[in-house]
């Protein structure tokens, strides 16, 4: 008893936090699997597993810790579904380790030194230190900005220190979201070539589906664009604050494309995608027939095609601009895709009006 009490009491290193919602026995298993197998002294660890309102619950927690005994498993439940961006602050608000890991449930540790390669390098005494992420044959880095919240661990003081929380209005790029607010900070950032990070590639997720649904269909373009308003109102500077604003503009400019300048279509949500860019031009009142900023359009447009192989022309850059000048706002009050909050709560919150 006193030996359960004082492993209790022991000092976390680490909190791995799992958000989960409708995952499966055999994904949670995967996840835990790659932490119980970690080459460390597992007491230093703590796990904090989240379901974010799951309709269907598809393994037991009790059967879980029973399984992963040698692990200190915290477990929480949600009512609603509000996404995995509040489901991990709920695992933030309640971790103690000395150093945050975000993992999603079903994706695991790269192998079974990931820990014990992390600990050999904290003591340098930075904020943040990242490792690669991989899936299949490719490779991410937070360094880059194309791995988002994944494959880093982050000191916990530092995120109390700056009250940096997820949004409670994004359910889809909260990720990002997170990791431009992170980086707002400038935190001491150390970079490892070492793997940390596993992406498991999930067809049951809408952002991972292999069928280019999230980006060619325009399915989180709302989301991106709320998150891209969200960072910039609150954390960047105007210099930054631009460079994000026109990067947002040119990847709805270069996935919409083909639909609308080739197959002369413009779907609802295409419609909608419009209107909050214009929302978002309006608010930050961005100059976009000025030469300075179609320059600068058009620099990272080609920067953007070299890296996407999406094809869109500078041809018809004003005239996709001067669509969302004129976009209307055709469907009244709707739920923004990828977030908890109807259009009108969400022009409330920014103080826009757009007549």
């Amino acid at each position: 008893m006193c030996q359960e009490r004082d492993d209790a009491l022991m000092k976390k290193e680490v909190t791995i936090i799992i958000p989960t919602y409708n995952d499966t026995y055999k994904s949670m298993n995967e996840s835990l699997n790659s932490i119980v197998t970690q080459d460390y002294n597992l007491k230093l660890i703590e796990v904090i597993i989240i379901d974010d309102g799951s309709d269907q619950k598809k393994f037991n927690i009790e059967k879980l810790k029973n399984k992963y005994i040698k692990l200190d498993i915290k477990y929480f439940g949600l009512t609603e579904n509000k996404g995995p961006g509040l489901a991990r602050q709920v695992g933030l608000d309640n971790a103690s380790g000395e150093f945050i890991f975000f993992l999603d449930c079903g994706d695991y540790l790269y192998d079974n030194k990931v820990i014990r390669n992390f600990n050999n390098l904290k003591k340098r005494g930075y904020d943040i230190y990242a490792f690669y992420m991989k899936s299949f044959n490719n490779e991410f880095n937070f360094i880059y900005g194309n791995a988002n919240i994944f494959g880093i661990f982050v000191r916990r003081k530092f995120i109390e220190k700056h009250n940096i929380k997820f949004s409670d209005i994004l359910k889809w790029e909260e990720d990002s979201y997170f990791e431009l607010v992170l980086k707002s900070y400038s935190p001491k950032i150390y970079s490892s070539y070492l793997c940390a990070y596993y992406y498991s590639y999930d067809v049951n997720s809408i952002t991972r589906k292999d069928n280019d649904a999230y980006i060619l269909k325009f399915v989180g373009h709302s989301a991106m664009i709320i998150r891209s308003i969200l960072v910039c109102k609150n954390y960047l500077k105007e210099t930054k604050r631009n460079a994000l604003l026109i990067r947002t503009i040119i990847i709805c400019y270069a996935t919409m494309y083909k639909k609308i300048y080739i197959e002369n279509d413009i779907s609802e949500i295409a419609s909608k995608v419009l209107y909050l860019l214009r929302c978002m031009i309006k608010y930050f009142d961005m100059d976009t027939s000025c030469k300075e900023f179609f320059d600068k359009f058009e620099n990272d447009l080609s920067y953007y095609r070299s890296c996407t192989h999406l094809y869109a022309p500078v041809t018809d850059i004003k005239d996709f601009l001067n669509r969302i000048s004129i976009q209307e706002n055709l469907y009244g009050d709707y739920q923004i895709e990828g977030t908890n909050v109807t259009l009108y709560e969400f022009l409330n919150k920014i103080n826009l009006q757009i007549k």
